[in-house]
């Protein structure tokens, strides 16, 4: 999945995604035209966050826990 900058609210995020893409295009999620980074590039940031919560199969999904605790992404 290639996602773009505009997704994101976190400016650390953005400008990595600014700065290491080599491509352009429609953006999978948002589906504007912009700079494009593949997801897994981002894995680094959501490492840390995966490390701090605990998998509850009847719980909220992960990416709900982190919009609600420090709104990354843009809806």
């Amino acid at each position: 999945m290639k996602i773009c900058a505009n997704c994101f609210r976190d400016e650390e995020i953005k400008s990595f995604i600014n700065s290491e893409s080599k491509e352009k295009g429609k953006c999978d999620y948002c589906l504007e035209e912009s700079s494009l980074l593949d997801i897994k590039e981002l894995l680094d940031f959501f490492s840390g966050y995966m490390r701090i919560f605990n998998e509850d199969p009847s719980g909220v999904r992960l990416m709900e826990l982190i919009q609600s605790d420090w709104s990354l992404f843009v809806k």
